[in-house]
């Protein structure tokens, strides 16, 4: 296997995978959170019950949770001489910003995930990431040499209950100040510039062509996606030569790798304009909208029966 990518629904499964597997495993992430911890933290613990033995470095530059470094640190309670969790101290002019995981397995074999996500539910479930598995003896040792040296050097540091208390009420004033934050993202995702095309998109799903790429979550293609195209009146494009009949390509937020990449070009090439999953869905929604209304009578003909 070598290297290979892991799209947004293969990283949690590899991780749970490993770590069922597991002998030893290694961690440095940048951000935890309890939502991201708690799908992993069954695994993290049934590897150590059956002898297993883990480290984890977390960061704090970044939001981490306090009842997330507290979880980990009852774990560490609990198996005191085969589990250790330190915080990463960083320079003035840093962040500390690694996300990789290092796994030796019962049967030797070692495996490590180096990439975009931190440890939160957004991270291994719903953001959008890109992660490598590494299999290749070379790569590996690499990503464990990288772990090695900061978790046993001069910036890890013990994790105590005084540094915890302290730390509850910093994270709570930064939380205030990450609502402001929020609300300017939110403002920077509704920025829009409207650049010319060649075929504007349609409105409606009736009497128009779509194609796709990358997966939109719960409408898989054949069984869902394309027969309700069909039912509304509309034309699904099936593969990449069709996408010169279509009149726009949508963008599922699960990314579909190189196929996906060769729409993409494809519609740039022709002039065809790329929508996101919602814009699509939008249109969807509207077009259901529309055939509801039609199909019900008229206020006249419910008087005439």
């Amino acid at each position: 296997m070598q290297n290979s990518r892991l799209d947004e629904s293969q990283l949690l499964k590899t991780l749970v995978s490993a770590l069922r597997r597991a002998q030893a495993f290694q961690v440095a992430i940048a951000l935890v959170t309890r939502s991201g911890l708690k799908l992993v933290i069954g695994e993290i613990s049934a590897c150590l019950a059956r002898g297993g033995s883990g480290e984890i470095l977390i960061g704090v530059d970044m939001p981490t949770e306090p009842e997330a470094i507290r979880w980990l640190l009852n774990l560490s309670g609990e198996y005191p001489e085969t589990f250790a969790v330190k915080r990463f101290s960083s320079a003035s002019a840093h962040i500390f910003h690694p996300k990789l995981w290092s796994f030796t397995l019962k049967s030797g074999r070692r495996l490590a995930v180096v990439g975009s996500s931190n440890l939160t539910g957004g991270g291994l479930l719903g953001n959008y990431e890109a992660n490598v598995l590494m299999d290749s003896p070379q790569s590996v040792s690499q990503v464990a040499d990288h772990f090695d040296e900061p978790f046993a050097g001069g910036r890890a540091k013990q994790i105590g209950e005084r540094w915890l208390a302290t730390y509850r009420d910093i994270f709570a004033e930064r939380q205030r100040s990450e609502a402001a934050v929020r609300k300017l993202r939110q403002r920077v995702r509704k920025l829009e510039e409207t650049a010319p095309v060649t075929k504007p998109i349609p409105r409606r799903i009736a009497g128009h062509s779509f194609a796709f790429t990358g997966k939109i979550p719960e409408w898989p293609r054949l069984k869902m996606l394309y027969p309700t195209i069909r039912r509304l009146r509309g034309t699904p494009s099936t593969n990449v030569s069709g996408i010169k009949s279509a009149e726009c390509l949508a963008h599922g937020d699960i990314m579909g790798g190189r196929n996906s990449t060769r729409k993409r070009r494809e519609a740039r090439r022709l002039g065809v304009e790329v929508i996101n999953q919602d814009q699509f869905l939008t249109i969807l929604e509207r077009e259901e909208g529309l055939q509801r209304r039609a199909s019900r009578p008229s206020v006249k003909k419910r008087r005439m029966r």
